[in-house]
């Protein structure tokens, strides 16, 4: 089985910017990437998980994610960090810069095919068993 870690040599090469791609702000860690960025609020009020923002403010990050990711709507959740990835990532590596109604539709399209897959081979959706819109 082929390693899943990328060669320190290479990672040395990559100039990753400290700041957020998106808003600029100085400094892009998890908490920001998560919650602070206005981006990312948008993405995920657009989604409708703006609810669950509020009790990021009062939780731990870790304890947010676990609870997030356990949660009746996991799989929207997880397909919303994905995209929020995908979106960071495309920004810095492949110079494309996506607006936020594209990262909005790529997340439901993920999700929705996440659930038909899980649908068709006849797996539990106990934690979402409906289509996210």
């Amino acid at each position: 089985m082929p390693s899943l870690q990328i060669p320190i040599d290479i990672i040395a090469t990559w100039q990753l910017p400290p700041s957020c791609t998106r808003c600029s702000s100085p400094m892009e860690d998890l908490c920001h990437c998560l919650h602070e960025c206005p981006h990312y609020k948008e993405l995920w009020l657009r989604i409708g998980m703006s609810l669950h923002l509020n009790y990021f403010l009062q939780t731990y990050v870790i304890v947010w994610i676990h609870d997030m990711v356990c949660g009746v709507a996991s799989n929207l959740f997880i397909a919303g960090l994905w995209q929020s990835w995908c979106w960071r990532n495309n920004v810095i590596f492949e110079h494309q810069h996506w607006q936020i109604h594209e990262v909005v539709r790529k997340t439901f399209i993920l999700h929705d095919d996440c659930i038909t897959y899980h649908m068709h081979n006849g797996h539990n959706l106990s934690s979402s068993h409906l289509l996210a819109h």
